[in-house]
């Protein structure tokens, strides 16, 4: 769970905490979420406030990724392309490739395949994402934190 909430971190900043300036607005962003398993397909919409201490934060764990994984964001003509290992307990590792868009200061879309193994067995995953700007003002979502809209 701790390594699905760093990348899911991971995929929401990835774009931005490359860059030395977020090419990205500051304030309430909503992102639509659907991920692909072979146990089924789930879509999650979220709601989460983006601030100049959080990206801070966001640049800050990236650049220090813990001790059991590594991340490489690497910069294209429209974004970031995007990689990262974990090794974890009980000889599980994941692997994730994915690209991070920005179409403009205000949207952006991510694609991301990884693949799980552990104990001989493997699990891949395909998620989606698409992240809008909602408005300056973050209301009652708190910075750094994710608000489930629906799922």
């Amino acid at each position: 769970m701790r390594v699905r909430m760093m990348l899911s971190g991971l995929l929401l900043i990835s774009g931005v905490a490359v860059a030395q300036s977020a090419p990205v607005k500051m304030g309430l962003w909503e992102t639509t979420a659907s991920m692909q398993t072979p146990m089924g397909k789930r879509t999650i919409v979220t709601q989460s406030c983006f601030t100049q201490e959080t990206y801070e934060k966001a640049l800050a764990s990236v650049q220090a990724p813990p001790q059991e994984c590594s991340f490489h964001n690497e910069k294209s003509a429209d974004g970031f392309n995007i990689s990262g290992t974990c090794s974890m307990q009980q000889g599980m590792t994941m692997e994730m490739r994915g690209k991070v868009t920005i179409v403009d200061a205000g949207h952006t879309n991510t694609t991301v395949h990884t693949t799980m193994n552990m104990q001989g067995q493997s699990m891949e995953s395909d998620m989606e994402s698409t992240s809008s700007f909602v408005k300056a003002d973050c209301g009652a979502v708190q910075p750094g934190k994710s608000v489930v809209v629906s799922k």
